[in-house]
């Protein structure tokens, strides 16, 4: 299964602009965002390594401006296939994740072949910062649910005290495990958790 590199989508983006004839220099912005009709904040996020990738239906509007194909502006290839995943709310990821019995309200195109995946829609500003990897308020994550242990550092979903989904960065300290909002204005959560998916892309609108 291919992943998705930020920085690789990055520089065969700008590439191609250039190609088209675009300076990825000055006004380079302010040209995308007369272009695809978009705030100048939005193209500046497209470009940062640290921001999420441009949604389902902007991405193929892009690729088939710069006549390649969304496979290639994802993995430079022309085989990787998109699937439907679910779109939850934070409440159903917790039954997503418990295995209960509920009906999905929403599907969204995934940017890779995986299984067992979903996406939220972020509900509260808990992991936006002011440096470093950020996520806004409604800006929708995708997130894997492969079996392993998760390691200090990795973003997670977990579910607390078994009722309540989370996504926080998770930390272990000398054995002293606990959730890390990245927004430091929000305290570190120690009640009982359980991780049951870790953090695979994001994409802001």
């Amino acid at each position: 299964m291919k992943e998705l590199d930020k920085r690789a989508f990055i520089e065969r983006l700008t590439k191609l602009y250039e190609a088209k004839g675009i300076s990825s220099k000055h006004g380079f912005y302010s040209e995308l965002s007369k272009r695809y009709k978009v705030s100048k904040q939005t193209p500046n996020d497209w470009f940062d390594e640290n921001k999420g990738y441009p949604q389902f239906n902007m991405l193929i509007k892009i690729a088939d401006d710069l006549d390649t194909s969304l496979d290639y502006l994802l993995f430079g290839t022309q085989h990787a296939k998109a699937k439907m995943i679910p779109l939850l709310t934070f409440s159903e990821a917790v039954k997503f994740g418990k295995n209960d019995d509920f009906s999905v309200q929403d599907w969204i195109p995934s940017l890779f072949d995986v299984n067992d995946a979903f996406a939220v829609v972020l509900e509260d500003e808990s992991m936006k910062s002011l440096e470093g990897k950020s996520f806004e308020v409604n800006s929708i994550v995708v997130f894997k649910t492969q079996k392993e242990s998760p390691k200090n550092g990795d973003l997670v979903f977990a579910i607390v005290d078994q009722e309540i989904g989370v996504f926080a960065k998770y930390v272990n300290h000398a054995g002293n495990k606990y959730l890390s909002p990245l927004n430091k204005r929000y305290e570190n959560i120690k009640s009982s958790f359980e991780v049951i998916a870790f953090y695979s892309y994001n994409i802001v609108k």
